[in-house]
């Protein structure tokens, strides 16, 4: 049989261990949530580069069928036989 010397030094570092542990633990999941933090901040700033983007080849976009339009309308000859209304 083992001694209650013997028992409470085992309880003791087997506490000791549970506890380290536990710390490295917290601190390993204070930094994954930092990072997490840092992540959602550049995935939120790469999603608004991107809606920039978007808007600005919209209205690029937009811009060259106007003038495509324009071009085919200046290029178009009108029969002059044809009403205009």
């Amino acid at each position: 049989m083992y001694s209650r010397r013997f028992i409470r030094r085992a309880a003791r570092e087997i506490y000791a261990v549970t506890v380290a542990e536990r710390d490295l633990l917290r601190q390993q999941f204070t930094t994954l949530q930092r990072q997490q933090d840092e992540l959602l901040g550049l995935l939120r700033e790469t999603q608004s580069i991107v809606r920039e983007a978007r808007q600005e080849a919209e209205v690029r976009v937009a811009a060259a069928y106007r003038e495509r339009d324009l071009r085919r309308g200046l290029k178009a000859e009108r029969d002059p036989n044809r009403p205009l209304n």
